[in-house]
This record gives C-alpha cells, structure tokens and sequence, in this order.
C-alpha cells in the first residue's frame, strides 16, 4: 500500500524543521471527516435559514394584524365620536331622552 507523505515547515527554535507523516488511510479517513461535518454544518445552515424565513413570515404577519388593529380602533373612535354628536343633536333639536337615543 502506496504511503502519501506530507511536509511542512514550522519556524522552530531548534533544528527549525518539523515533518509531518500520514499514511493514505489516515488522510482520506480525516478528507472524510471534514466533508460530512461540512455537509452537517450546511444542512444546519439550510435549517437555521428556514427557521428565519418562517420567524420573518410570523413578524410579518404580527405587523400586518398590528395595521389592521390600529385601523379598527381609528373607526370605532370615529364611530363613538358621530353617535356623540347625533346624541347631542338629538337632545337638542328633538328633546329626546336617552330612551329615544
């Protein structure tokens, strides 16, 4: 069995020089390694992104109930506001009561 021999140089206070030796076993088992945890991080990643499509969809979907809210308030207001006034019309032109009203 063919042995893959790797070197590299570490700036060392002694000889200066270091190797590095891994048998071809050692090598594709850690080439291995590193692409199932890369398709583990990216499979994390394509998750964690879903989640923050979904959280944007729910935020969007509070703000949009937040308008409608805010737009029924403003009509009960304007509603409350005109049976005030038609109330004070009413007592003043038609002497009603608040029975009448």
């Amino acid at each position: 069995m063919p042995t893959i021999s790797l070197k590299y140089s570490i700036d060392d206070s002694g000889d200066g020089f270091k190797k590095l030796n891994i048998d071809a076993k050692e090598f594709t088992k850690i080439i291995r390694e590193g692409a199932q945890a890369a398709k583990s991080l990216g499979s994390e990643i394509s998750m964690y992104s879903s989640s923050v499509v979904v959280l944007n969809a729910v935020k969007d979907a509070v703000s949009e109930l937040n308008s409608v809210v805010q737009d029924l308030s403003a009509a009960y207001q304007v509603q409350a506001q005109v049976e005030t006034q038609l109330a004070t019309v009413m007592r003043e032109r038609m002497n009603a009561t608040d029975m009448d009203i």
